[in-house]
Order: C-alpha cells, then structure tokens, then sequence
C-alpha cells in the first residue's frame, strides 16, 4: 500500500514537472512572437508620425525611415519619444502614447529589422 501511495505520489509529480515545463514553453514562445521589431511596429510610426521632418532630404543623418540610422539613434528616439516626450515638438503629428510604448518596446527588445 505504501509503495502504490509512492508511485501515485511520484506520477503526481512529474505530471506537475511537465506542466511546468509546457507553462515555461508556452512564455518563451509568447514574448518571442511580442518582440517588436522596425519593419512591422516603428516603421510605420515614424512614417506616420516623423518623416515630415525625419526624412533622407531634411535631416540626413536623423533619418528614421532608415533602418541603420534609426538603430543607431534608437537611444536618441528612445530619450525624445518616451522619456522626456518632447518629440515630435508640441505633439505636432499626433503621436499617441501607445504609439510612445511601441517605440519604447523597439528599443527595448534590441531595435531590431
């Protein structure tokens, strides 16, 4: 009786190490699809919201329709989108905050294409 109660016990908790483990895939999986990236999420804001002045033509080297340059300065994005939020100035293009976050989040998951 007491060896049965063992094998219960112990198919009780490799179940529970499985579940575990499927949990622990399932995150993995889950942030791996939330990484935002240029192409898909900051693109199309600063398209939308930068390029009046972001542009190859107005200012060159603070063009963030291209991807390099947009990397490069992504802590200059980061500083003047999100944290002091004085960009663009006078919210002059409407940018909203989630639009902010989005920004934010591209940084922050490695301002990757």
């Amino acid at each position: 009786m007491v060896q049965n109660s063992k094998k219960v016990r112990n198919k009780k908790e490799d179940l529970q190490g499985n579940n575990l483990m499927i949990f622990l895939i399932l995150l993995i999986s889950l942030k791996a699809q939330a990484i935002t990236t240029y192409e898909k999420d900051a693109l199309p804001i600063f398209k939308n919201r930068c390029s009046m002045c972001h542009n190859s033509a107005m200012m060159p080297d603070k063009n963030w329709l291209d991807y390099d340059i947009a990397k490069n300065k992504s802590d200059i994005i980061l500083k003047r989108a999100w944290i002091n939020k004085d960009m663009p100035p006078g919210n002059s293009t409407g940018i909203t905050d989630q639009e902010r976050e989005t920004l934010k989040n591209w940084v922050n998951d490695g301002a990757q294409k």
